[in-house]
């Protein structure tokens, strides 16, 4: 076989969001420091990134994840996080399908019944404690996240056709703008509804960055909002809240969102809504349900801030291997 470039990827999917975690088969991704190395990846291989995210290999709504040699010795693994867009400094639902992988498949050593990986991102390290049942499947992933705070709360922004609403934004790996859906005319997150949800959610977050400057009180380069969150009530009595989060120019995750989940839990904790020793159910559009907690209390740059755990079981779904051939138009994929 005569192909450019041979992709081996293993796909998994976290409260029904998936991804798709890039193996083996490309070429090195240079750099000494994970910052570098999504440069690098941006600048020069972001064909990787197109071919596997995009149609015909991914489709609109498709995450993914590139597994690197650490930097860091004391990281199992690092991770750069991408979708059809663009890159990410952190991801949840990705670290914690990212962790049942290295354990089911034996990328690291595995203990009995309770494994930890240590994963180095760019924003730092995150921890998954991976729990295993006796025949040697994973039952759950318990993340902890990385310090996680509010930015600004109650805060009022002029969105077009909505007027004037009261946001939050807090961080939890990635800044997010959160709304309360009855402010945008919905009484819950209702799927049938998911297009203009995303267009109202992309209307919010465009609002948000033009008019609440951000910036990482430790890490400079990390000054806009990414995402917004729509908030809702629980569909039951299985989870204590309901969100959809809107991502790049039009998709919306499945999951409960593991960042948002974290920067959720950061502003209810200002707010004296939410404590330690407590535990936060958060429910995705698909009535998937992530649980949250606080394992501590810190402090960002002068930001009071939490150390979040989320937790979850996922799965793999698929073991894959693409072709790239440049003689084919869409090598790189394309985007509807």
């Amino acid at each position: 076989m005569r192909f450019k470039h041979i992709i081996s990827v293993i796909d998994s999917h976290t409260a029904g969001e998936p991804t798709r975690i890039i193996v083996d088969g490309f070429p090195q991704v240079k750099g000494s420091t994970m910052a570098e190395r999504m440069e690098y990846l941006n600048e020069q291989m972001d064909w990787l990134r197109k071919s596997l995210m995009r149609e015909p290999r991914g489709h609109r709504d498709m995450f993914g994840a590139i597994l690197l040699p650490p930097i860091d010795p004391t990281a199992d693994v690092a991770i750069i996080f991408m979708d059809g867009e663009r890159y990410y400094n952190m991801c949840g639902h990705a670290s914690i399908g990212i962790c049942a992988m290295l354990v089911e498949t034996g990328r690291v050593k595995v203990m009995p019944l309770h494994t930890v990986v240590r994963l180095e991102t760019p924003i730092g390290i995150v921890e998954g404690m991976v729990t295993m049942k006796l025949d040697g499947k994973v039952e759950e992933v318990s993340l902890v996240g990385v310090p996680s705070f509010a930015w600004v709360l109650n805060k009022k922004i002029e969105v077009p056709g909505q007027g004037e609403i009261m946001v939050d934004v807090g961080f939890g790996g990635n800044f997010f703008v959160m709304v309360d859906s009855a402010q945008l005319g919905f009484e819950s997150i209702y799927p049938q509804y998911m297009n203009d949800l995303i267009q109202l959610g992309i209307a919010v977050r465009t609002a948000a960055n033009e008019q609440i400057p951000v910036r990482h009180p430790t890490k400079e380069k990390i000054k806009t909002i990414d995402f917004c969150m729509i908030t809702a009530p629980p569909s039951g009595p299985h989870a204590d809240a309901r969100n959809i989060v809107i991502i790049g120019k039009d998709q919306a995750d499945r999951s409960p969102c593991g960042t948002g989940t974290c920067a959720r839990m950061a502003v209810l904790h200002r707010k004296g809504q939410f404590g330690l020793n407590q535990i936060f159910r958060h429910e995705s559009p698909i009535h998937s349900v992530f649980k949250g907690g606080i394992v501590a209390e810190t402090f960002v740059g002068d930001k009071p801030a939490i150390i979040p755990r989320i937790s979850c079981r996922p799965f793999l779904t698929g073991f894959h291997q693409f072709v790239i051939d440049y003689d084919d138009p869409f090598a790189e994929g394309f985007v509807l």
